[in-house]
Parts: C-alpha cells; sequence; structure tokens
C-alpha cells in the first residue's frame, strides 16, 4: 500500500515509497483538483474510522450510605505438626529392637556359658576328690589288710606257742601224775624196736619208779635233758617219745596252719 506523506506547499499529497523514500512527484494540481481529492480522501477516512456515537446517561443510583464494617481479624494458623516419614522411623525402631534382641541373647549366652563354665569346673574338682577319695580308701583297705595279716600272724604265732606250751605242760603233767601212763609209753616205745637189748632214757625222777619194771633186757637211765616221756636205743634203731618231739610235731602242725590260715 502507498502511503501519502503530507500536503506539498501547493496543496497536493506527495506519495511515498513503503520505506518512506520519496517516489517521483505527481504534477501539480490544481485547486480545484486538490479540493476534490482532499474531499474523496475524507469520506473514504470517515467510512473506515466512524464517529462516535452518543451514549444515554445511565440513570443515577442512589446509593445506601456506607456502613463501616470491623476489619475482620483471623487468628493465625495453628502450626502444623510436620510428618515425619513413616518408613525411616520404622526401620529406626526394628533395629532397636533388633538390636535389644541380639544383646539379650548374648547376655543369656554369657550368663548360659558361665553356668555351663561353674557345672564343669565342680564336675572336675568332684572328680578330682572323688579320685582323692578313692586313692585314700585304697591305701586304708591295703593298711587294713596288712594290719590284718599281721594281727592274723601275731594271733596265730600267740595261738601256736598257747598250744605247744599247753600241750607240753598237759603232756608232762599228765605223764607225771599218772604213772601207770608213763610205763605204757615206755613199754610201746621199746615193743617198737623189735626185742633185744635196750638202753631207756627218761626224766631222773621217772627213772626209780621205771628200774626192774620193764624186764631183765631194758636198762633205765636218767637224762635231765628229757622233760618228760622217754628215748629207747636199741639194736634197731632209736625212738624218740618224748613231750618236746611230740610237741615238736605239734609245732609242725601249728606252722603249717599258720601259713594256710
Amino acid at each position: 500500500m502507498t502511503a501519502f506523506r503530507p500536503l506539498n506547499p501547493r496543496g497536493a499529497f506527495v506519495p511515498s515509497s513503503p520505506l518512506g523514500t520519496p517516489e517521483r512527484a505527481f504534477a501539480p494540481m490544481s485547486p480545484a483538483r486538490a479540493a476534490t481529492f482532499t474531499a474523496g480522501f475524507n469520506v473514504r477516512a470517515a467510512a473506515a474510522f466512524p464517529a462516535p456515537v452518543a451514549r444515554e446517561a445511565a440513570p443515577k443510583v442512589e446509593r445506601a450510605p456506607a456502613v463501616e464494617i470491623a476489619p475482620r481479624v483471623e487468628a493465625a494458623p495453628a502450626p502444623v505438626a510436620t510428618a515425619q516419614p513413616e518408613k525411616p522411623l520404622a526401620v529406626h525402631a526394628a533395629m532397636q529392637e533388633a538390636e535389644a534382641t541380639i544383646a539379650a541373647f548374648a547376655e543369656r549366652e554369657r550368663v548360659r556359658a558361665e553356668e555351663h563354665a561353674q557345672i564343669l569346673a565342680d564336675l572336675e574338682l568332684q572328680k578330682a576328690k572323688t579320685k582323692a577319695n578313692n586313692e585314700r580308701l585304697g591305701q586304708l583297705a591295703g593298711e587294713l589288710v596288712r594290719m590284718r595279716e599281721a594281727m592274723v600272724a601275731e594271733v596265730r604265732e600267740h595261738v601256736g606257742a598257747m598250744l605247744l606250751l599247753g600241750a607240753r605242760r598237759l603232756a608232762g603233767e599228765s605223764l607225771r601224775g599218772e604213772p601207770g601212763l608213763l610205763e605204757a609209753l615206755v613199754r610201746h616205745t621199746v615193743d617198737g624196736l623189735g626185742g633185744g637189748a635196750v638202753v631207756v632214757r627218761v626224766n631222773p625222777a621217772d627213772a626209780e619208779r621205771l628200774t626192774g619194771v620193764l624186764g631183765d633186757d631194758v636198762r633205765v637211765v636218767g637224762d635231765t635233758s628229757i622233760h618228760a616221756g622217754c628215748i629207747a636205743q636199741g639194736e634197731h634203731g632209736t625212738i624218740e617219745a618224748t613231750v618236746d618231739v611230740a610237741a615238736g610235731s605239734l609245732l609242725a602242725e601249728v606252722q603249717a596252719w599258720k601259713r594256710t590260715a
């Protein structure tokens, strides 16, 4: 669209380019032509830009008197507690509970281990005491056995000595108290030699009683070493029938009894 610049001094418009550069000026217009051109332009401008239409005045509305309204004072909002995330709290609580459970379990295990160690220590101590008691009992049993054996040996020794002494006394007193018993013992001993000349030795206290009683082939001789009984010597050997010999036989029996008992 070609823009028009203001009228030149002669009353004609000078067109210009869109860039505002003056074009070649038209030929000068006459006053009548310029007035016609201006009137047409004004008509076209009026059609493009109509004049404002007058509006009717709006009826006046009376307003009610203003009422003063007290300003509304709103209370400050109550502070809202900021909610913490539930998941971290739950995890923390679970961790605390787990730690407490582990600590309680460790404490129970520690107490249990101490009790177990104490029980083992008590058992070891009891075993040591039992072993010591058994050893002591074994020693006492051995000592009792040895004491018993010693007492038995001593008792047997005394019993054997008393038996021998009693036997010798009994035999001697019997032979001395009973003259016929000694005479019968001498005759039995002489007969054991098978006859012939025989020498009989007896206690001197018994020689007088036996002289001339046993026959012409028997000679009675007193011997102080003979306590009781007699010793007969003949052609075929010697027979000892004294109390000491009998006591010796009894002593052998007593010794055998002491060894086997």
